[in-house]
């Protein structure tokens, strides 16, 4: 009886055993099939031997490897542009550049420095003009002016600012210029007469000189201060205004000397109600003057110390021009 029990017990431990085997057997039979490939995957062989004998797949293929590489050199190119620029905002930005280059920036910069420079300051005109005025006052207090004129000279003098008509800077009657000498198209200032004569007669009340020189022909070679150097002169027109006045320029003609002044010209009074002037001929009635220049009454201004003696061949303008 004994035996039966053992036999019977040793049947149904072997059947557990066998049903334990073949439920291990068939949990591990999907892992294995799905680790093999599909029965229908192509080959390593199957795969690589249909790309190298289709063409079109393998230029597919190479374009594709080709962008890939651009790209990349793209990238590199621009991180180097980056690194470029950061490196010519540095101190040492000048030794990169290239001749072509190097020569755009120096055009550049000297307009750059010509607009960093500063400009003087104006200065008034009145401070300058105060200044030589004192200059030439204290020139003449050192070397004071003798009047070696006699009485007729003094009387005949006094008459003729005497003739003039308060405000109009006119004189009463002009010397007969044609009578001295002077032919149709010339004016004639008189230094000592303090008086520009027109070919028509008109006497006009004229200086030249400042302070204490003003109308003093024996000081003619002091420049800025002395008056007009007696010479011969063609008149023209400036190429600009004068300080906002129509100034007409003084050119000696050949065989006279204006004492090495230049810039010498005609306009109005300027430089205070006296007319002083830095040796221009300054003219009281300017308006007068302009008006017979451009009716075309003259075109020559003969500048001497005074009409009383008898003029020089070298102070008279003999031909018409």
């Amino acid at each position: 009886m004994l035996s039966l029990a053992a036999v019977a017990l040793a049947l149904g431990a072997a059947a557990w055993i066998a049903d334990i085997g073949g439920a291990q057997l068939g949990a591990s039979t999907p892992l294995a099939s799905a680790a093999l490939p599909p029965a229908n995957t192509p080959s390593f062989e199957d795969r690589f031997a249909s790309a190298s004998g289709n063409p079109a797949a393998r230029d597919l293929g190479l374009r594709t490897l080709e962008r890939s590489a651009l790209s990349a050199v793209q990238i590199k190119l621009r991180d180097a542009k980056a690194m470029l620029a950061q490196k010519l905002q540095g101190d040492e930005w000048r030794s990169t550049l290239t001749d072509d280059d190097r020569h755009v920036v120096d055009e550049r910069r000297p307009s750059q420095r010509a607009d960093a420079i500063p400009m003087p300051r104006s200065r008034p005109a009145q401070a300058d003009f105060s200044a030589q005025i004192a200059s030439s006052q204290a020139y003449a207090e050192t070397n004071p002016r003798v009047d070696n004129r006699n009485f007729f000279e003094k009387f005949t003098d006094k008459i003729r600012l005497a003739s003039l008509t308060p405000g109009d800077g006119l004189f009463g009657k002009a010397p007969d210029l044609a009578a001295l000498g002077y032919d149709s198209r010339t004016a004639v200032y008189d230094i000592k007469a303090k008086a520009l004569y027109l070919p028509s007669g008109v006497a006009l009340e004229a200086h030249s000189g400042m302070g204490a020189l003003m109308d003093d022909p024996d000081h003619v070679d002091q420049r800025m201060v002395g008056a007009t150097p007696p010479a011969i002169y063609d008149l023209k027109p400036r190429e600009k205004l004068f300080h906002g006045v129509r100034a007409l320029r003084l050119t000696p003609t050949e065989g006279t000397s204006a004492l090495g002044r230049v810039g010498l010209l005609t306009h109005s009074y300027m430089l205070g109600p006296r007319g002083d002037s830095n040796g221009c001929v300054s003219i009281k009635d300017y308006d007068r003057f302009l008006k017979a220049w451009d009716n075309g009454e003259f075109n020559r201004l003969v500048v001497v110390p005074s009409l009383s003696g008898a003029a020089t061949a070298s102070q008279r303008a003999s031909t018409d021009s």
